[in-house]
């Protein structure tokens, strides 16, 4: 799992060192905290009062200049779970109601992101450009004692995300260190489920985001 969570990492590294922007670029990272302002799973009725609601994370990347213009190049990770959600009557063999199952629903996904940066000065920027989250989700119900049923399905989404960001400058000794507070949105539609073959009718993992950013960046 934690070298699933440092993937997103490798790529943005790799890129970055196969061009010639290298030298240009100012690194960054933050931390992630957001809600989902919408979420396909909140709109099941099988979840009831239960929402999928908070979410944490990480986020890497570079900003550069190329053809006079400014982008910036991102990727990272966040992860969400509902514990405890009102799921499904179960019968028994004989179509008889005898209890209600909860499972835990667990939601982890890899967003990788490219801005086009219209404006920034030394302590504000904002951008907006194209997003592709691939989502992982799994849903866990515990029966007869320790056996666990584990239901896995994956997602690849795209849609567009839009940030603005305020950097200060704390340290007059070191001028290419900032700090970072931001905010981010977020828009995604899934295009593409997988699991066995399996058919999931009308069912996507579609979601809308709002997001909190605090972190650093170093100018090289």
């Amino acid at each position: 799992m934690m070298m699933k969570k440092h993937i997103p990492f490798l790529l943005l590294l790799l890129f970055f060192i196969s061009t010639d922007l290298f030298s240009q670029v100012t690194l960054y990272t933050k931390y992630d905290s957001g809600t989902f302002l919408s979420h396909t799973d909140n709109s099941l009725s099988i979840l009831k009062d239960k929402k999928l609601s908070r979410y944490s994370g990480y986020s890497i990347g570079a900003r550069f200049d190329l053809f006079s213009l400014k982008f910036q190049a991102e990727t990272g990770y966040f992860s969400a779970e509902g514990k405890g959600l009102l799921f499904v009557r179960t019968l028994n063999e004989d179509g008889q109601y005898i209890g209600v199952s909860q499972p835990d629903l667990f939601i982890s996904s890899f967003p990788m992101e490219f801005f086009y940066i219209p404006y920034s000065n030394d302590w504000f920027l904002f951008g907006a450009g194209p997003s592709m989250v691939i989502t992982n989700r799994k849903l866990q119900l515990a029966y007869n004692g320790n056996e666990k049923f584990l239901d896995k399905i994956n997602s690849v989404g795209f849609g567009f995300a839009i940030f603005a960001d305020l950097r200060l400058q704390p340290f007059n000794d070191l001028e290419s260190l900032y700090f970072i507070i931001g905010v981010k949105y977020r828009k995604i539609n899934s295009v593409s489920m997988t699991k066995d073959g399996r058919k999931y009718g009308d069912y996507k993992i579609d979601f809308s985001q709002r997001q909190f950013n605090l972190g650093f960046s170093w100018a090289l």
